[in-house]
């Protein structure tokens, strides 16, 4: 006999897919596996008929979530490896990236530092695939602000930047350690 409030588990249709997993007061509960009529499929833990815990989440377009839930959001920390071999790894708040995270590119090409509304925002380092990277301030996917070129023979470039472009009095260390200024328009 089963009692009420437990959780059973057991298979339930729902009109965007099928469901297999545990059942408390005819809702979704504990670890579950939800596959959607789409051919997307969440596989971790349910709270109170959401997605909520731990989860994993394939997508049909073949990439794959893995970490935290709360309320049917992404929230908390969490892996999207991306189909063509992109990968973020940090923080994520209501689906989105937001906070401290790291995206690896596809071409060798590396993000690490701050996120906003899936956008480089904040103070972040980009490592480019020849070898030099930009330490600095970061607006919407682009460098804006103060910030640091670190070129792979050994140079340095600091000043402004706005829109991804330099602005204003940049000083420039050569690698021997001699010093000029560079004025942008």
């Amino acid at each position: 006999m089963i009692k009420k409030n437990e959780i059973i588990f057991q298979t339930k249709n729902y009109d965007n897919g099928k469901y297999e997993g545990g059942i408390k007061n005819d809702k979704r509960e504990g670890k579950g596996t939800f596959v959607y009529n789409n051919g997307e499929i969440y596989d971790g833990d349910w709270k109170n008929d959401v997605r909520d815990g731990k989860g994993e989440y394939h997508y049909k377009n073949g990439d794959k979530y893995e970490g935290d839930w709360s309320n049917d959001k992404i929230e908390g920390k969490g892996i999207l490896t991306y189909k063509d071999g992109k990968k973020y790894d940090g923080e994520w708040k209501n689906d989105r990236k937001e906070g401290k995270g790291t995206l690896d590119y596809n071409n060798g090409e590396k993000y690490k530092g701050e996120w906003k509304n899936n956008a480089r925002d904040g103070k972040g380092e980009y490592h480019y695939k020849t070898g030099d990277r930009y330490e600095g301030d970061w607006n919407n996917n682009k460098m804006d602000g103060k910030g640091t070129f670190y070129y792979k023979n050994g140079d340095q470039e600091i000043g402004e930047y706005s829109n991804d472009k330099k602005i204003g009095k940049h000083l420039y260390i050569k690698a021997d350690g001699s010093e000029f200024e560079i004025q942008y328009g």
